[in-house]
């Protein structure tokens, strides 16, 4: 995963993304009818847990999460435009690894569309 230009380590299996959209359906009193009324795509979120191995990686991630830059966020072959950070718990140190901490993060993408990374494109 990479914000902006910094490489960040995830704890595998820490990765969620939650996208959602708005929409209204109505029913017609007395019909069969139904029908939705798209609202839109609030912003999609995602979470996971962020490595630090040292205290100069600890001290640049909580710089970032911390911090109000707009950027890009890659996962794997898609990103996401206009990512800013979010909520970020405290950094709780490993129990088994010295020096090493583990950091709760949120990303917030304003723009809710994945596209690829070799295209540009859309992905839906």
């Amino acid at each position: 995963m990479r914000y902006g230009t910094i490489k960040l380590k995830v704890q595998t299996g820490s990765l969620s993304i939650t996208k959602t959209k708005n929409q209204l359906v109505r029913h017609y009193p007395g019909t069969d009818i139904n029908d939705v009324v798209s609202l839109g795509k609030p912003p999609s979120v995602i979470t996971c847990t962020l490595i630090a191995e040292s205290d100069t990686e600890r001290i640049l991630l909580e710089q970032i999460l911390h911090g109000d830059s707009q950027t890009t966020l890659v996962l794997h072959n898609f990103y996401y435009k206009d990512v800013v950070t979010g909520e970020v718990s405290k950094p709780v140190p490993a129990t088994d690894k010295y020096n090493v901490w583990y950091i709760d993060a949120e990303f917030t993408a304003l723009d809710p569309i994945p596209y690829d990374v070799e295209t540009d494109g859309a992905l839906y």
